[in-house]
């Protein structure tokens, strides 16, 4: 059975009507109760509209399938979700195993169904507990093992808050040994620590133990070139790594952290597995209605990528699922202006994931523009795949209501209003979230928080922002931001009093 392509209800069209009027008609309000002439034709119009859409609904399916056919569309099939886990065994004096490739790893989904995943890699399995120091005055860090991992292929996950580079900055290893630090090969899938991923390197036979960490272990010594930095934000280090995928595909493989995985077969000493980041990438079948949308964009942009339009639409080929995408002719990646540079800005399905995975699809969309766009654009290195920019948006302020009997409830209430408005995606007066460069004001607030049943009056709004650099968040003037194409707010910490006839009552979000 095809399902329709428009589900919109008049209830649902009404509701889009009362949202769409708080932003573009400030001075007037759709009121279904006590309808002005404004609101009658709204509400008539709404009738005349959900009429329209069950008569489009109501094409007969083969009809469809013909016009997906026409444009030179298929619907997207579900992908798997993958990303890594780390394997541990019964105890700390077992010893060393293996756990093959294509070794079944069996998880519990969140709907209680059982998901099955396969290791990708041969992964040596070792009782060796791992930490990471870092040195920042001396530009190093130190990786130490509590005990000496024998010679098996030591597996180490690299998982990094933030994306740092383009993989250009070298890092040398090294080991001690009974004649000093000495250089360790490495098989390096993280670009040189630009990314999150997987080190490999053969256990030494003569590594020495030493204190350079601050204690007694096996450590290793990581360095990077001059003015190249270390990543920034939190890093964090696993022994006993190994890339996994999901054996079904579809979003139910994109599971939390966690831990409690069984293996399908039993492999020596070998207790389970967990992933210690969120398993990303899954993907269910593709809504018929997004193919129809990109299969009429192909009548444009004919699979070239000329005009920042053909950009947007060659991203939703490659990834269909992504929330949203932006290009910015004339800007670097960093948010600068560069002439003959093209930014192309993704905001992922999994956003609100983190930013640990997005390097994967960084890179399959940079090949696929690459391989559509005009080639000295990518010969001069002038085509960039970012993410936006965040701004956490703080808001304090006093809510008067009418008695007492109002706070709770209208606390709740302003809280849950002001986190809605300010998501990313679904935010705004209009439900469909924030234009990249894009941040709300002061006005905007306050009408967020007046439109709230009960709410008498605001005073004392402050608010206040704060952007993401490679640091951290810092506190930013919004002329400042304003200077930033690609920042879109989210919300942060915030603090709402209640005020009752002139009482306050403390309330804190």
């Amino acid at each position: 059975m095809i399902p329709n392509l428009d589900k919109r209800t008049q209830k649902d069209i009404k509701e889009q009507i009362s949202r769409l009027a708080s932003s573009y008609t400030p001075q007037w309000r759709y009121n279904r109760q006590q309808p002005d002439m404004g609101s009658v034709i709204a509400s008539l119009f709404a009738e005349l509209m959900e009429e329209t859409i069950s008569r489009y609904n109501q094409m007969p399916g083969k009809n469809q399938l013909a016009f997906l056919d026409a444009l030179g569309v298929e619907v997207s099939a579900p992908r798997p979700a993958g990303g890594y886990m780390v394997f541990s065994l019964a105890g700390s004096d077992m010893p060393e195993a293996v756990v093959d490739a294509g070794t079944g790893v069996v998880a519990e989904g969140t709907d209680g169904e059982l998901l099955r995943f396969e290791t990708l890699d041969d992964v040596y399995v070792s009782a060796a507990a791992i930490r990471l120091v870092k040195v920042p005055e001396e530009g190093v860090w130190y990786v130490g093992f509590d005990r000496c991992p024998d010679c098996g292929v030591i597996s180490l996950l690299f998982s990094m808050e933030q994306w740092n580079g383009q993989g250009e900055t070298p890092t040398e290893w090294e080991y001690p040994d009974a004649a000093g630090w000495q250089p360790l090969q490495v098989e390096d899938l993280t670009d040189g620590l630009s990314h999150s991923g997987i080190i490999r390197f053969m256990g030494m036979s003569g590594w020495q133990q030493t204190r350079d960490g601050g204690a007694d272990g096996y450590w290793l010594r990581i360095f990077r070139g001059a003015g190249k930095p270390f990543p920034s934000g939190d890093v964090r280090v696993y022994i006993n790594a190994a890339a996994v995928r999901a054996k079904k595909p579809g979003a139910g493989g994109n599971l939390p952290p966690g831990g409690g995985y069984k293996l399908t077969k039993t492999v020596g000493y070998v207790a389970g597995a967990e992933n210690p980041d969120t398993l990303f990438g899954g993907a269910d079948t593709e809504d018929r209605n997004q193919a129809v949308m990109r299969g009429s964009a192909r009548i444009r942009h004919q699979f070239r990528a000329v005009t920042p339009g053909d950009f947007e639409h060659l991203v939703h080929e490659i990834c269909p699922d992504v929330r949203r995408v932006k290009c910015f002719p004339g800007y670097a990646g960093s948010g600068g202006r560069k002439a003959g540079a093209v930014t192309v800005v993704v905001l992922p399905d999994d956003f609100r994931e983190g930013r640990r995975y997005f390097y994967r699809l960084q890179e399959l969309i940079r090949e696929y523009l690459e391989k559509h766009s005009e080639g000295l654009l990518c010969q001069e290195g002038n085509l960039y795949v970012t993410q936006p920019v965040p701004v956490r948006v703080h808001v304090q302020c006093e809510v008067c209501v009418d008695s007492y009997r109002e706070v709770l409830e209208i606390r709740r209430q302003a809280e849950a209003e002001l986190g809605h408005f300010l998501d990313p995606v679904t935010g705004n007066h209009d439900g469909n979230g924030w234009d990249m460069g894009e941040i709300p004001g002061y006005e905007q607030i306050k009408d967020c928080l007046l439109d709230i049943p009960g709410v008498r009056y605001l005073e004392l709004l402050r608010i206040a922002y704060e952007i993401e650099t490679e640091d951290g968040f810092h506190e930013a003037l919004p002329e400042h931001l304003n200077r930033h194409p690609w920042i879109l707010p989210e919300a942060g910490d915030g603090q709402i009093r209640m005020s009752v006839i002139g009482k306050a009552v403390e309330g804190r979000r």
